[in-house]
């Protein structure tokens, strides 16, 4: 198995801003890879053996997220995984072919999100969970996640971005009344 990995802090105000450089690897059918980056949080891609026809090239790098799913925040950052292999780039659950085949791995690759404690105050952390974005619905859809300790799993069938997003905690003020 081949493993790439790459960290980028966040800035001074906890706000992402640059987008970073991708992870890439390269996977053939009798092959695994795992990449992995650290952006605010801990992204891992572990591609199966069998998971691709032919020699295939993968990147991950990280996205902006401009509309969350209704009700949801965004936990850390928002990646896109992205696959090429002979030429044409498999990209979004949409590949550049004229017949707009579809493209689906032959096993489903396993995104993994790790984040630490403190991350999760603003959180309800039952309601986290990962989605990819469809380009066919220009949607955010849920994928069926399970946790296991400080870390979010679920199987993705094709390139995507994907986030990990939950339902954030409001805090209300009420203002205080002296007599």
């Amino acid at each position: 198995a081949t493993l790439v990995s790459v960290t980028q802090p966040l800035n001074t105000s906890g706000i992402i801003f640059v987008m970073s450089e991708p992870v890439t690897t390269t996977v053939t059918p009798e092959a695994s890879a795992t990449i992995s980056m650290t952006v605010a949080v801990t992204t891992t891609v572990t591609i199966p053996t069998g998971a691709v026809a032919e020699e295939t090239s993968f990147s991950l790098t990280t996205a902006v997220v401009d509309a969350p799913p209704e009700g949801q925040k965004l936990l850390g950052a928002s990646f896109i995984l992205q696959a090429q292999n002979t030429g044409e780039t498999l990209y979004l659950n949409k590949t550049q072919f004229s017949d707009g085949e579809s493209i689906i791995f032959s096993k489903p690759v396993t995104v993994t999100v790790s984040f630490e404690t403190n991350d999760l105050v603003d959180f309800f952390e039952e309601t986290l969970a990962l989605y990819y974005w469809d380009t066919a619905t220009g949607a955010w859809v849920k994928l069926t996640s399970t946790r296991l300790g400080q870390s979010i799993f679920a199987l993705l069938d094709r390139p995507a971005q994907f986030a990990l997003f939950g339902l954030e905690k409001l805090l209300i003020f009420l203002p205080s009344v002296f007599r």
